[in-house]
């Protein structure tokens, strides 16, 4: 005689069928785990890298003193000699720093400079002095 071959039982399909997606889920779950665990670890030097670069523009804004330097501004030109001059005449011929003129403007030293000497090329009488600033006679 043959022998019949054995049959599974609805039953068996199913735990058979539960089984394999059991094994194909926590196949599924360990590759998204370290997908996540690849990210974070992604995530954590983005930060790093991120707190490093905002800690290099904050010492480049420091001044040589350690105090923060003024936020540059855009100001015109014609805006920047007129606010110079007149500085220079409310300082009645004393010496005033680049830092008191261009401070309040958000200007640095080298455009104080600029302007100063396009006023004196309007003809305007500018003296200047190392260390001490700029006069108006």
């Amino acid at each position: 005689m043959a022998r019949k071959k054995k049959i599974p039982s609805i039953d068996d399909a199913i735990a058979l069928i539960v089984e394999r997606i059991y094994a194909d889920l926590g196949a599924e779950n360990r590759r998204l785990r370290e997908q996540l665990t690849h990210l974070g670890r992604k995530v954590a030097g983005l930060e790093r890298r991120i707190n490093r670069l905002q800690n290099e523009a904050e010492l480049r804004q420091l001044r040589p003193s350690g105090e923060p330097a003024a936020p540059r501004k855009r100001v015109s030109p014609e805006k920047a000699q007129k606010t110079i001059l007149v500085r220079l005449k409310r300082a009645r011929g004393n010496f005033v720093t680049s830092k008191e003129l261009g401070g309040p403007l958000g200007i640095g030293r080298a455009t104080v400079a600029l302007r100063v000497k396009e006023l004196r090329e309007q003809g305007h009488e500018i003296v200047s002095s190392p260390r001490k600033g700029y006069a108006l006679l």
